[in-house]
């Protein structure tokens, strides 16, 4: 199987610069291709809109996450900070 695939000849691509000949059988399967392009290109921007939305959402979740984080972060080191404060006034009012 290797080998056949090794013989087969490969084809030339065209050059950019040189014109398509377009048949006159080839011209209505073109014209379908050019219009399920044109439908295609109507999706990909409604995709682009939904995919931008879902974007954004994930940057302000991201965005209250990393506050919320910072919030609860700076409360405990507030608490540990102040706790001898706390405690020495526990101890002068039970103790």
């Amino acid at each position: 199987m290797l080998n056949n695939l090794t013989k087969s000849k490969k084809k030339e691509a065209q050059p950019f610069n040189e014109p398509v000949i377009i048949e006159k059988e080839n011209s209505k399967q073109l014209a379908e291709i050019l219009q399920k392009l044109s439908e295609n290109a109507v999706t990909h921007k409604e995709i682009l809109k939904s995919v931008r939305f879902i974007k954004n959402y994930f940057l302000w979740q991201s965005t209250y996450s990393f506050l919320k984080l910072v919030i609860l972060l700076s409360v405990i080191v507030l608490g540990f900070i102040s706790w001898p404060t706390i405690a020495s006034y526990l101890l002068k009012f039970y103790g």
